[in-house]
């Protein structure tokens, strides 16, 4: 292994380490820490190019987002003690994967569109329409094995009628002991605040993932008529109802499962994967699958042949 190769694994943990502690990292502290770690176990100077600095990132995987301010508020050192508890009852009730539940709600702006779009070299900005703001509030809801997204089949699975709930702690919900009587067979367990970002399931991707495939739907409705504006005029929330129903159902099982690695690792055996080692190929296939990034490319494709506006990775209401 050459010089190079090998101080770009060291690049490569020193990032990891860095994102750990939620640290905010640009290309100049890239370049900077190149430069020092280059010093510091080979003696010698060295200068990363904005070239080698891409391809570093390429080679890595690494993107450049925009810092969710909420994760940052959360409260990590409760996971562990949430985690315990979650064990307990796991172990008190005797349940599997397929008996564990997390629900939460979340809004939708059920007619908005994106608000980018592509535009010719002619065009020195982008006008558009007034935005629509219609706004609806949807709960999704499934258990932890991923095969199943509402209530009402353990018997048909053949598993004891009972069940967990994971809930966050949202001022709007009930007290647990209130839920807890209303059915004996469903025991409601509420998250310690500040952790819901970090290991609720439906947080995890889910929930943005569904808005994603809500919006493609949408957008699709859009093209399939010709005339935006009319056609969002004509949007119902039967529609919104119907679209969203198509979203959640786009959610394969082996997506949501995944969902639930972080929250459920201790209890459950998950197959571990480690991504150094899977081929480009199948990475690609796993993106096409379930990384909203390429759901956002899909519905990019669509908008390429509208005029109004278009999309932005964050416009997805929450």
């Amino acid at each position: 292994m050459s010089i190079y190769a090998e101080m770009k694994k060291h690049l490569y943990k020193w990032f990891l380490k860095q994102r750990e502690q939620h640290s905010h990292i640009n290309g100049d502290m890239f370049k900077e820490t190149t430069k020092t770690l280059n010093f510091k176990f080979y003696r010698k100077s060295f200068q990363a190019s904005n070239s080698w600095l891409q391809n570093f990132k390429k080679h890595y995987g690494i993107r450049f987002l925009k810092i969710a301010r909420e994760n940052l508020s959360s409260q990590p050192e409760l996971i562990a003690p949430c985690k315990q508890k979650l064990s307990e009852k796991i172990a008190k009730l005797q349940l599997g994967l397929e008996q564990i539940f997390n629900a939460n709600e979340s809004g939708l702006y059920w007619k908005l569109l994106p608000d980018k779009t592509y535009v010719s070299s002619m065009e020195k900005t982008a006008p558009g329409r007034k935005t629509e703001k219609q706004r609806i509030t949807f709960l999704a809801c499934a258990n932890a094995s991923g095969n199943h997204k509402v209530k009402d089949f353990l018997e048909t699975q053949g598993l004891p009628i009972r069940a967990l709930l994971l809930l966050d702690n949202a001022p709007s919900h009930p007290p647990a002991e209130e839920l807890n009587k209303m059915d004996k067979c469903v025991t409601v367990m509420y998250m310690p605040p500040n952790v819901t970002q970090l290991i609720q399931p439906m947080d995890q991707n889910a929930i943005r993932l569904t808005k994603l495939f809500y919006r493609k739907n949408l957008l699709s409705q859009v093209v399939a008529k010709g005339d935006v504006g009319e056609t969002l005029k004509a949007v119902t929330l039967r529609d919104a109802v119907s679209n969203l129903n198509l979203a959640w159902d786009k959610l394969k099982p082996i997506v949501i499962k995944k969902r639930w690695h972080k929250i459920l690792r201790q209890n459950f055996h998950f197959e571990k994967e480690e991504e150094e080692n899977i081929p480009l190929s199948v990475l690609k296939l796993r993106i096409r699958d379930e990384d909203p990034e390429y759901a956002q490319s899909e519905i990019m494709k669509i908008l390429n042949v509208l005029d109004p506006s278009a999309c932005d990775q964050n416009d997805v209401a929450v």
